[in-house]
């Protein structure tokens, strides 16, 4: 018992004399502090934050919506069925944008930015219709950002 006394007494006493050293070293004199970080650290808090981004271009990143029409992994034909499939949809829909992704081992086809599901929805519905051949493999995807004109 007269050690562990002896040990918290010693304890305190080197706080003690830390906090006094440390306050004494101070003076009340006044400095600046800068801080360096790169240039992703500040698009991940804005990223995370309730406000939404804004690009230098004038444009808003926002949560919305893709219709994937392809994927596939087939390493002899998916790349060209891919870039194939993004003409005839560029020639079909030049006013959307069309993404062509390679993401080990898949090849996908992307297209819109919709800001709402359902608009997604019924554009899926008329590519079903006009691609009939790619109609099992349609589906709406939640993309994490999707560039809107700033209005």
């Amino acid at each position: 018992m007269k050690r562990l006394t002896t040990l918290f007494t010693a304890l305190c006493l080197t706080g003690a004399l830390t906090l006094a050293f440390a306050q004494q070293s101070y003076n009340g004199q006044k400095g600046t502090v800068r801080t360096h970080q790169p240039a992703a650290l500040n698009q991940l808090m804005a990223k995370s934050s309730s406000q939404a981004p804004v690009n230098t271009d004038n444009t808003l990143v926002v949560s919305g919506f893709r219709v994937q029409l392809y994927s596939s992994n087939n390493a002899h034909k998916a790349k060209k069925d891919a870039l194939n499939l993004e003409r005839d949809l560029l020639a079909a829909y030049p006013e959307q944008q069309v993404y062509v992704s390679y993401i080990a081992p898949f090849w996908k086809v992307r297209i819109g930015d919709f800001s709402s599901y359902f608009e997604a929805l019924a554009f899926s519905r008329k590519l079903k219709e006009q691609f009939p051949q790619y109609s099992d493999e349609i589906y709406i995807i939640k993309e994490d950002v999707v560039s809107v004109s700033k209005f």
